[in-house]
Parts: structure tokens; sequence; C-alpha cells
């Protein structure tokens, strides 16, 4: 009787482990919501992307928008232009920064050449901002 026991409950056991079923994992959902800056981070963000620039004085400013996600903190995108050597000013340049808790930018992307332009649209656009 023992043996006819453990041979029915190997067998459940052997019929469990073949039968695994694999799912599919959920993508996680990030929810981002549209935030507005305050003066001081806006000066921050410009004066990290002026830091990055060899004539930091000329840099003009344009449209800018921010979002916020509890993945990944605070992004900016904006548009800039700077004075190039004959005394024009360029094509606006978009970038992007990210803004950490204690206040701290870091400039993840600027398109100072086209590709990084595309990369730089592309990644914003990805945060939920569009230039």
């Amino acid at each position: 009787m023992q043996i006819r026991l453990k041979l029915m409950l190997l067998t459940c056991l052997l019929v469990q482990a073949c039968s695994t079923t694999t799912s599919t994992p959920t993508p996680e959902i990030v929810e981002t919501r549209p935030v507005r800056l305050t003066d001081k981070q806006i000066n921050s963000v410009h004066t990290k992307v002026r830091d990055s620039l060899d004539d930091p004085k000329s840099a003009r400013f344009g449209q800018q928008s921010a979002t916020y996600s509890s993945k990944s903190g605070t992004a900016v995108c904006g548009m800039f232009s700077i004075r190039n050597s004959a005394g024009q000013y360029s094509d606006e340049i978009p970038y992007l920064a990210m803004i950490a808790e204690n206040g701290a930018v870091n400039i993840m992307s600027m398109g100072k050449d086209e590709p990084e332009t595309g990369i730089t649209l592309r990644a914003c656009n990805d945060l939920g901002i569009v230039l």
C-alpha cells in the first residue's frame, strides 16, 4: 500500500512539474505628470546648459517643459540657441535635463549635432514632453 501511495505522489509531482506555465511579465506602467518649475530650478537648468557651452553668455532659452515621475524624478526638456562665430544665432537646440530630489541638475542629452538632436527629442517625447 505504501509503495502504491508513493507512486501516486511521485506521479502527481511529475505531472505538476511538466505542466508549468510561463506567464508574460506585465510591463510596468509609470505615470508622468506635468510640473511647473520654480525660478530656482529654471536657473539651475539654464546654468548647467550654459556651463557646457563655448560661449555661455550668448545662450538664449526658448520653450521649456517638465514632467515628474516617481521612477525618474523631474525631467526638463527645452530649446536654446547660441551665437555662432559669425555672430548669428543658431537654430534652436534641444536639451534634456534631470533634476534630482536634492535639486542637483544633470544634463542628460543635448542636440549639438543632427544625431544628438534626434536622440534628445525622442528621449523627451518618451518622457511625455513634446517640444
